[in-house]
């Protein structure tokens, strides 16, 4: 077998690649066996005066350091991964900011009734009921009700323990939630239980 002394190399990507381009990448190879003598001839006949002083980097339709197909074939090298996909979410268009009933300002009771402009079921991945005290802007609470519930739960009622205030006093707030209404039961707005001291403020929808 010849002996491989040296060969024209580029540098591709960080990396080096070998490429043929001369017949002195194999040394000795008018010496060896693999050529007859009528290939040695054609060889010694090449007219060097055809050949440019210098080779322009290829590109996958023209050759040049490299053929036009071993250039197509080290690009596709560079798609083993996965392309680059960045995505930047907005904060002030997540489906947690939506109100899909504003200003209800209700305990609800058993009469009370909250439209919803968007089915639960139509949700993301559900509600959140928001709470607040009845006399004042202030002490807000925050439950999260599964958009599976309208599905799954839809005539039972749902039950929550909510403070009235920041002194260790609650009540508790009992609703029914269906697939675009909610309604309350009598005892929200209860002044011995103190249920009367909390109102249902506004439902979001909860991304």
């Amino acid at each position: 077998m010849p002996n491989i002394t040296k060969a024209r190399t580029i540098t591709y990507d960080g990396e080096e690649v070998y490429v043929r381009t001369h017949i002195d990448v194999v040394d000795g190879l008018d010496k060896s066996m693999l050529l007859t003598p009528e290939l040695i001839e054609k060889i010694n006949d090449i007219d060097g005066s055809d050949i440019p002083d210098s080779l322009t980097n290829a590109t996958p339709e023209k050759a040049g350091l490299m053929s036009a197909e071993d250039k197509r074939r080290l690009d596709e090298l560079k798609t083993n991964s996965n392309p680059y996909n960045k995505t930047v979410s907005d904060s002030t268009t997540t489906a947690s900011n939506t109100v899909i009933a504003a200003d209800i300002n209700k305990w609800p009771n058993n009469t009370q009734v909250v439209n919803l402009s968007k089915r639960v079921s139509e949700c993301r991945n559900g509600i959140v009921l928001v709470w607040r005290s009845d006399a004042t802007d202030d002490f807000y609470h925050y439950q999260y009700v599964p958009k599976n519930h309208v599905k799954t739960h839809s005539a039972a009622k749902i039950v929550h323990l909510i403070p009235t205030n920041s002194a260790n006093e609650f009540c508790t707030k009992t609703v029914l939630i269906r697939d675009n209404v909610v309604t309350g039961t009598d005892d929200n707005h209860n002044r011995t239980t103190k249920a009367n001291k909390v109102r249902l403020h506004e439902i979001l929808e909860y991304s």
